[in-house]
Order: C-alpha cells, then sequence, then structure tokens
C-alpha cells in the first residue's frame, strides 16, 4: 500500500463516528502501518510488542468468510 493510500484509509477511518465500520481495506491499512512501525522496532525489542499488535491486529485483520 502506497503511503497517500495508507494516509487516506486512515484519516477516512479517523473521521468515523463509534462504533467504526472497517472494511477489509480499511483493516488491511491498520495492519500495513503497525508492520511498518514493527519495521523500525530492534529485533530484540520486537518479542515485548508482537503479542499486543497481534492481538490487536488479528480482531481487524482476518480471510473474509465464504
Amino acid at each position: 500500500m502506497t503511503n497517500s493510500e495508507l494516509t487516506a484509509r486512515l484519516d477516512a477511518i479517523r473521521e468515523q463516528n463509534y462504533p467504526l465500520a472497517l472494511d477489509f481495506e480499511d483493516a488491511e491499512a491498520i495492519v500495513d502501518c503497525i508492520r511498518r512501525i514493527m519495521a523500525e522496532v530492534p529485533e530484540d525489542n520486537q518479542i515485548f510488542v508482537r503479542a499486543d499488535y497481534d492481538d490487536a491486529t488479528s480482531a481487524l485483520f482476518h480471510p473474509p468468510h465464504d
């Protein structure tokens, strides 16, 4: 996802009222953003933040049901 696509998706999510309604691309943007953050976390420290990110994002980003 390009920087402009990511920014546009996250901006659109911020403009929503609660409860949020996220489609697949919105969830993908959130996960991509977190992936970028994790890429900057030193390898030795990733274990400490990965579990929390996995829990948070697994609720948002999962394969669509058939």
